[in-house]
């Protein structure tokens, strides 16, 4: 395992032990509020690369409500932390506190180290990313930057089948029992028949036949190191020659998920607000999202009818419709994918 990752895997295990810790020590509720800005921050560098972007490219008003809607997220995940340390607490007998001086203190070393280890995994992976032996030169592109880094990956040979795409359940399925997260299949996270005609009438959609066999398999899940090549790329060797048709979260949506980018869309926006009209991409209420981080989309587009085709695209780029990645069908989109991995 890299260094980067061990750093990475540490900063989350002690931003976890800290929110577990405020609730065993029985700190005032108050300490999850300051203590659920610390997530938010740590979560956001560990993702700098994509927030970046999205400051370049997207409104102000937007990048507000992508902070908040992150910073709601975590703020959940350091209340469950919380509650089950405080739950031991009252099992133990400790008296709660309230929010004083201390508190602070405690945030402020929670923050220093947890965001502090956060930073050092993202310098160096930066360094390394910067190492001038790692360059390589497109030389068949007359634009290349000579100073633009682009690191190696290598294809693995093994295709991606429906047997062999998900590494694990989608983790909405997961049950967790005394604090641990048990990821083992289960009912929810069965594919089946019925589950497939439950999400088509509430869609009001024919799930193309392929995705109804890989949905009769398993119900959405994990993916990993998974990918497609660009358009008119034949062999990948750099990450620069890829894409990630799963965005971030690497996750394939469960049945229960899917909805329209028109539905996913008035999180953030009102399609009865002129103003926030060219927030809703044409055609919106007939393209299925299949996996999304952000508005980084992988969906299924009924525009043109049934079987749909599918297509891949950052829906807050100017120029989406131009920059959308298509496959004919979704069998077409299967049958692209490959695994790969760092070299």
């Amino acid at each position: 395992m890299k260094l980067n990752t061990i750093v990475r895997i540490a900063a989350g295990a002690f931003l976890v032990a800290a929110a577990l810790g405020a609730g065993l020590l029985a700190r005032s509720p108050w300490i999850i509020v300051p203590l659920g800005l610390v997530f938010t921050v740590a979560m956001i560098l560990g993702r700098s690369a994509g927030w970046t972007r999205a400051l370049k490219t997207r409104s102000a008003v937007r990048i507000t409500a992508e902070a908040l809607a992150a910073f709601t997220v975590q703020l959940a995940l350091v209340s469950t932390f919380y509650l089950m340390g405080r739950g031991v607490a009252a099992l133990i007998g400790r008296e709660g506190a309230s929010f004083e001086s201390w508190d602070w203190i405690y945030v402020a070393v929670v923050a220093a180290v947890g965001i502090g280890l956060g930073a050092v995994a993202v310098r160096r992976e930066n360094d390394a990313n910067q190492d001038p032996t790692s360059i390589e030169i497109d030389a068949s592109d007359p634009e290349s930057d000579n100073n633009t880094v682009r690191a190696e990956i290598r294809m693995l040979p093994e295709r991606i089948t429906r047997q062999t795409l998900f590494a694990g359940i989608h983790y909405t399925h997961g049950r967790t029992e005394a604090g641990v997260y048990d990821g083992t299949p289960n009912e929810k996270s069965a594919g089946s028949d019925e589950k497939i005609a439950a999400a088509e009438a509430r869609l009001g959609i024919a799930l193309p036949e392929g995705l109804r066999a890989l949905y009769r398999l398993q119900n959405g899940g994990s993916v990993k190191d998974i990918c497609a090549l660009k358009p008119g790329i034949t062999e990948a060797r750099l990450y620069d020659d890829i894409i990630h048709p799963f965005a971030g979260y690497d996750d394939f949506y469960p049945l229960e998920m899917l909805r329209t980018v028109f539905d996913s869309t008035t999180d953030f926006a009102d399609p009865d607000d002129p103003d926030q009209a060219d927030q809703f991409p044409d055609g919106c209420k007939e393209l299925i999202i299949l996996a999304q981080w952000y508005r980084v989309t992988l969906f299924l587009d009924y525009t043109e009818g049934n079987p749909p085709t599918v297509g891949f695209v950052d829906f807050d780029m100017d120029d989406w419709r131009s920059a959308v990645v298509r496959w004919d069908d979704f069998d077409t989109f299967l049958a692209s994918l490959r695994r790969y991995e760092p070299v």
